[in-house]
């Protein structure tokens, strides 16, 4: 499925959770 957001039953919870890992893994990418 292209669209993951209609695909895959997100809540807002797990979504904060991959915002909170995916920015945490960015972010070490720079120390």
């Amino acid at each position: 499925c292209a669209n993951l957001w209609k695909c895959s039953p997100i809540t807002p919870s797990t979504l904060q959770a991959f915002i909170t890992y995916y920015w945490w893994s960015q972010f070490e990418h720079l120390l």
